[in-house]
């Protein structure tokens, strides 16, 4: 999907400098850009349409940062209400006594 990156830059050194910069870049095929990185594959027959992605990354000073990354099919609504339910499931399952092995150290 060619089109503008958009992204927001929510890490300790980053700022929307960073957002100005960068929504004039084009889109790159997302097994390109995050070349390297897994995730769980949807059910078979399942077609991805869009995706809302945040990042963890590092820079060429070694400062880690998240970013958040769109397709240019979602709207700034979408990524609230996206990050909304997304951070309702994680509050209530970590709040239930459930936490995800993660790799994060």
């Amino acid at each position: 999907m060619a089109g503008a990156c958009a992204l927001v830059y929510v890490g300790q050194h980053t700022g929307l400098a960073g957002l100005e910069r960068d929504m004039s870049r084009e889109s790159e095929p997302i097994g390109a850009v995050l070349n390297g990185l897994e995730i769980v594959p949807l059910d078979a027959g399942d077609t991805p349409l869009e995706t809302v992605a945040m990042v963890r990354y590092m820079d060429a000073e070694g400062q880690t940062g998240w970013a958040l990354r769109k397709t240019s099919g979602v709207s700034e609504v979408e990524v609230i209400g996206a990050l909304r339910v997304m951070l309702n499931h994680e509050e209530a399952a970590y709040e239930a006594g459930w936490v995800p092995d993660t790799d994060d150290a």
